[in-house]
């Protein structure tokens, strides 16, 4: 150990770096390597047996399981207008004080930006926004122009006597309703039915889309059924006879169960040479790896920072820094037991800046404290040093300079 000081002047001495910030990995498929044709005379993949749709790995075939969202595990919606409480917009009820619970407890908003998406601006049920934003942050990655996309809409299908619906019937709920489905590029993708055309069969007519097909192949790889298919059917090949289509190619939705969800979530993730992974500590105060494909510790993740301090420390000096985060928020610093109340912020910041500050934080047995994040955000640690108790005063004694962690580069980045 170096010689010891009194803290008071050596508030300067060198420092030693511990980072909470990602690399930039390798993205995926790059546009240049994409045929940006729409597609104009879709036709239907093979449909995924229970096998696969269990297993995650959903790429070329088409998630088409007919099921009752409320018996499947999505949640029991209230029936649409029936008592009080109930607000019409005009094209959906969300927000009235009868979907409180309803909405409160199934419905989750994303966090993060999402292909040109703020955050806050894309609602879906909670276990099937991953599958959103993957589709959308992916295909926003290759190139596809994504404009706007809308999720959760409690509403009827028009099918059953118009959107406000008047049967007050939960069956006649749209997938909106439940949050498990998205309507994308409306203006350039118009929804419409397609007549045959010279007696040809209407399989054979031109879809007015600016979708590739690469984009719904994304979209089937994340799970989502796309509406541009066409309802009651569709085409399996252009030789299927149909006199009609109506195709939606706005909408995609999910159709398996939450639990199918996860699976695919998890597969796609494990899968994303974008995949970044953290050591985070739980509520709980457990270990836990957390992975995604940002490359920034999320909202709520506490990420440990090991000081790797002398003998006898009981607390560590440093400057804290946050960076890059996707919204307003603070860092707490905190000891990595269970059950911290996160109440004490120890840098404050806007959307996109970065602030630092200094504080003295205490370290566990093992020489850690954890730093909490009210958003996704990297951040940066500098130890400058260490308290120590050394019979009858507080001595502090400086660190060698070295980094322990940067998650700029690889997950919690220890190097």
């Amino acid at each position: 150990m170096t010689h010891s000081r009194f803290l008071r002047f050596t508030l300067a001495l060198a420092t030693m770096a511990v980072s909470t910030v990602a690399a930039t990995t390798t993205a995926p498929s790059t546009a240049a390597a994409l045929d940006s044709t729409p597609w104009t005379l879709p036709v239907t993949p093979p449909r995924c047996t229970t096998t696969q749709a269990n297993s995650g790995d959903v790429a070329g075939c088409l998630m088409v399981f007919y099921n009752d969202p409320s018996t499947i595990g999505w949640g029991s919606p209230p029936a649409p207008g029936v008592g009080t409480g109930w607000n019409w917009s005009g094209y959906w009820y969300n927000g009235s004080p009868a979907l409180a619970g309803w909405e409160s407890t199934q419905i989750a908003t994303n966090t993060t930006t999402v292909a040109g998406m703020r955050a806050g601006t894309l609602q879906t049920h909670t276990y099937a926004l991953p599958l959103f934003e993957g589709f959308l942050a992916e295909i926003a990655a290759n190139g596809y122009a994504v404009h706007g996309a809308s999720g959760y809409s409690f509403r009827c299908t028009s099918g059953n006597g118009g959107w406000s619906c008047p049967s007050g019937d939960p069956d006649d709920l749209s997938n909106h309703a439940w949050g498990l489905a998205i309507d994308m590029n409306a203006g350039t993708n118009p929804i419409r039915s397609y007549a045959g055309i010279n007696g040809a069969t209407a399989c054979q007519t031109p879809v007015q889309t600016d979708m590739p097909r690469w984009v719904i192949q994304t979209a089937e790889k994340w799970g989502l059924y796309w509406g541009g298919y066409g309802w009651n059917s569709g085409c399996q090949s252009t030789s299927t006879q149909r006199s009609s289509v109506y195709r939606d190619p706005p909408h995609f939705e999910f159709r398996g169960t939450p639990a199918q969800a996860q699976a695919i979530y998890e597969f796609n993730l494990r899968n994303d040479p974008r995949r970044q992974c953290f050591d985070t500590v739980t509520e709980a105060g457990t270990a836990l790896e957390q992975c995604n494909v940002t490359g920034v510790p999320e909202a709520g993740w506490r990420l440990p920072v090991d000081t790797a301090p002398p003998a006898g420390a009981t607390a560590a000096m440093i400057n804290i820094t946050a960076t890059e985060p996707a919204a307003a928020g603070f860092l707490t610093l905190e000891a990595c037991s269970p059950n911290q109340p996160h109440d004490t912020s120890a840098v404050n910041f806007a959307k996109g800046e970065t602030a630092a500050a200094m504080a003295v934080v205490p370290i566990d047995a093992n020489g850690r404290f954890c730093v909490y994040r009210s958003t996704a955000v990297h951040s940066i640690v500098d130890v400058v040093g260490y308290l120590t108790d050394s019979g009858e005063r507080l001595w502090f004694d400086p660190s060698t300079p070295q980094r322990l962690v940067d998650t700029r580069e690889t997950g919690n980045g220890a190097r």
